[in-house]
């Protein structure tokens, strides 16, 4: 495994994430490392959540592009995401 992602490949191990030399060449790993530790990151089960989440998504692409604010491409998105639950039935 450690061959593998010294290499490229993607570290699925927290041993690995911790590895010292490879932490070196990859600075985010401490990161991921520490998502191990966090709960894991439960999506409404509902139809419409792969509509919620291209919304936000292309939003999010958006604001980092530079194309929109990240306060405009949040407006944007969440304009979207209620139309879209609206539509659905939920209540806004």
């Amino acid at each position: 495994m450690r061959n593998y992602v010294a290499q490229g490949g993607i570290p699925i191990r927290k041993s690995i994430l911790n590895d010292a030399s490879l932490a070196a060449a990859n600075p985010y790993f401490k990161a991921l490392a520490a998502s191990f530790d966090a709960g894991p990151n439960w999506r409404p089960r509902t139809d419409q959540w792969g509509a919620v989440e291209t919304s936000y998504g292309t939003a999010m692409n958006a604001a980092v592009a530079g194309q929109l604010t990240p306060q405009a491409a949040m407006q944007q998105a969440a304009s979207q995401i209620r139309a879209t639950m609206k539509g659905a039935g939920y209540p806004s």
